[in-house]
C-alpha cells in the first residue's frame, strides 16, 4: 500500500478538533416551570429511546471519524498494491522463432507484451529489455502505453543465442523511483543455460512459450580453395538430429541459381552426418544449403556462405624467354596470366586481377611502382633501390638443372606471388576457409519455470483503489445527513 500524495495525510489532522468537541460538556440552562406535570407526561413516551440517547454522542463522533480517515485517503490517492516498476526482459533469441506457437514464439511473446501494457496501474512504470545477442533497452521506464507498444512491435528476431544473465544484471540497474517496487518480468522459452540459478539469483516472474519439440539443422557450412588448382572448391556441409528418433531428410545445395547437387541425409538419434562436395568456379558466388523438409524451426534448415573468386595474377614478364624454366612455372600455375610488359600498366588490385612485375636476373634503377618480384638478383645490386610498391625477392637461379630446384621452383613462384598480393594462407582443413554463422538449436532444453503463456489472464486496473474510501466517505455523509440532520433517528 502507498499514496501518491502523501502530504494530503495531513488532513487527518481535523479529526482533533472534532475530537475535541465531542467531548467538551454541555451546559444546560435550568429554568422552573409550573407546568411539570405536563412535561412528564410528554417525555413518558421517550422512556424506550433512553438507551439508544446514551450511545448517540459516541456513535456519532465514531462515523466522523470514519468520514474523516476515508475522505484523507481519497485525497491520499491511495494505492492498493503501490505503483511499480515493471521490467519486461523479451527473449528475441533464436530459439523464439520457433513455429510451434503460431505464428511464432516471439510473435505471441510481443502480442501478450502488449496486454501486459494495458494491465499498468497510472502510477505503474515500464521497461522493455531484448536478451538475444546482446541485451539491449528498448524503451525505459514509462508510463505511456501507446509508446510502450511501439517499442515492443519495433523488437526484431536475432540468430543469436540468448544472454539472459547479462539482461538481468541490466534490468536491475535501471534506477527505481523513489516508493516504487522492481518486478522483473521475463518472456522466453526457457532455452538458455542456468534458467533455475538466475531464477534463484534474480527472482523474475517468468512466462514460458513453447514445448520441447524436435529439429534438424545444418550446423557447419564451409568453403575453401584447393592448393593446387584455387578453381576447385570443396564444400563441407554438416548436419545433426536434435531428436530422440532417427530422421531423413533431403539436402540440396545451389550455387547461385544453379543446383550443385541433391543428396538424401538419414541421421541417427542425436546424430550428425558430413560430406564433402567439390565444384569448379573461378568466379565467386552464393552457395547456398536447404534441409527439407521444414521443421518449428526452419531458420536452421538454411545456410549460405559466399565463395571467393578465385584470384587472377596479370605477370608482366621481363627477362625470361618463353622456353625458360621460370614461365614454364608460372604457367603451371592456373592463377597466372602471363601478358607483355609494354602493354599499358593495369590497377594494382583491379576486382579479381592483380598486377605483378617480374624481373628475371635483372632489375631497374628505379623499381615501378606497385607489386615487383625479382627473380635470381645474384647479377644485381638491390641495396640502392627504393620500391615504390610492395617487393619481394626471390634467390634463386631458375636455370639451375638441379632436380630439387626444378621441382620446388613453381612452388616458390606461388608462394612468392601470394605473398605480394597478401592472400590468405590456404590450409588443408577448413579452419582457413570460410564459414556461416548459423548454428542449429538444440529445442529440447527449454526449462519448466513459470506460467505458460495460454494461462495468463490481463485485468484493466479499474477501479483505482482511492474510489473505495472515496465512495464509502460519501455513503458516511449522506447516511449521518439523513439519520442526523433530518432527524430520522430522534
Amino acid at each position: 500500500m502507498s499514496f501518491a500524495y502523501p502530504m494530503a495525510l495531513w488532513l487527518g489532522l481535523v479529526a482533533i478538533p472534532i475530537v475535541i468537541l465531542y467531548l467538551l460538556p454541555l451546559r444546560l440552562d435550568r429554568q422552573t416551570v409550573a407546568t411539570g406535570m405536563f412535561w412528564d407526561e410528554a417525555l413518558a413516551a421517550e422512556g424506550g429511546r433512553s438507551r439508544w440517547r446514551r450511545w448517540r454522542h459516541k456513535v456519532s463522533l465514531a462515523v466522523q471519524l470514519v468520514l474523516i480517515v476515508a475522505a484523507t485517503l481519497a485525497a491520499a490517492g491511495l494505492q492498493i498494491p503501490g505503483p511499480e516498476l515493471v521490467v519486461l526482459v523479451v527473449d528475441n533469441s533464436a530459439s523464439m522463432d520457433t513455429q510451434d506457437v503460431p505464428p511464432t514464439r516471439l510473435d505471441a511473446a510481443k502480442e501478450l507484451a502488449g496486454r501486459l501494457t494495458e494491465g499498468l496501474h497510472r502510477d505503474d512504470r515500464m521497461a522493455v529489455l531484448t536478451a538475444g545477442g546482446i541485451p539491449a533497452v528498448v524503451s525505459g521506464p514509462t508510463g505511456d502505453a501507446a509508446a510502450l507498444r511501439a517499442a515492443i512491435e519495433s523488437i526484431r528476431p536475432t540468430y543469436e543465442p540468448p544472454q539472459m544473465a547479462g539482461a538481468l544484471l541490466a534490468a536491475e540497474t535501471i534506477p527505481l523511483p523513489p516508493r516504487y517496487v522492481r518486478r522483473i518480468v521475463v518472456l522466453s522459452d526457457g532455452c538458455f543455460a542456468g534458467a533455475a540459478e538466475l531464477a534463484a539469483e534474480h527472482g523474475f516472474e517468468m512466462i514460458r512459450f513453447g514445448t520441447p519439440v524436435p529439429n534438424t539443422a545444418i550446423t557447419r557450412l564451409a568453403v575453401r580453395r584447393t592448393l593446387p588448382d584455387p578453381r576447385v572448391c570443396e564444400v563441407l556441409i554438416e548436419t545433426r538430429n536434435y531428436s530422440d528418433r532417427p530422421a531423413d531428410c533431403r539436402l540440396t545445395v545451389k550455387v547461385g541459381d544453379q543446383a550443385l547437387d541433391t543428396v538424401k541425409v538419414s541421421m541417427p538419434a542425436n546424430g550428425r552426418w558430413q560430406q564433402v562436395f567439390r565444384m569448379t568456379t573461378a568466379a565467386g558466388d552464393l552457395l547456398t544449403a536447404r534441409l527439407d523438409p521444414p521443421d518449428a524451426y526452419p531458420a536452421d534448415n538454411v545456410a549460405s556462405v559466399d565463395v571467393p573468386p578465385a584470384p587472377t595474377y596479370r605477370v608482366a614478364l621481363e627477362g625470361s624467354s618463353e622456353q625458360s624454366p621460370l614461365v614454364r612455372a608460372l604457367r603451371a600455375n592456373p592463377q597466372v596470366e602471363i601478358v607483355d610488359p609494354h602493354a599499358p600498366e593495369t590497377p594494382e588490385d583491379a576486382g579479381p586481377s592483380i598486377a605483378i612485375r617480374v624481373f628475371a636476373g635483372h632489375a631497374p634503377e628505379k623499381l615501378p611502382p606497385g607489386l615487383v618480384l625479382v627473380v635470381d638478383p645474384a647479377g644485381c645490386d638491390l641495396s640502392p633501390v627504393e620500391p615504390e610498391g610492395r617487393l619481394e625477392v626471390l634467390a634463386c637461379n631458375p636455370d639451375d638443372t638441379d632436380l630439387a630446384v626444378q621441382a620446388a621452383l613453381p612452388i616458390l613462384v606461388t608462394s612468392a606471388l601470394d605473398r605480394l598480393a597478401r592472400q590468405p594462407l590456404r590450409t588443408e582443413s577448413f579452419a582457413g576457409g570460410v564459414w556461416n554463422r548459423t548454428h542449429g538449436i538444440d529445442l529440447r532444453k527449454a526449462a519448466d519455470l513459470g506460467v505458460d503463456w495460454s494461462e495468463i489472464t490481463v485485468r484493466r486496473p479499474w477501479p483505482p483503489a482511492w474510489l473505495w474510501p472515496a465512495g464509502l466517505a460519501l455513503v458516511i455523509l449522506v447516511v449521518e445527513w439523513c439519520l442526523y440532520q433530518r432527524r430520522w433517528m430522534s
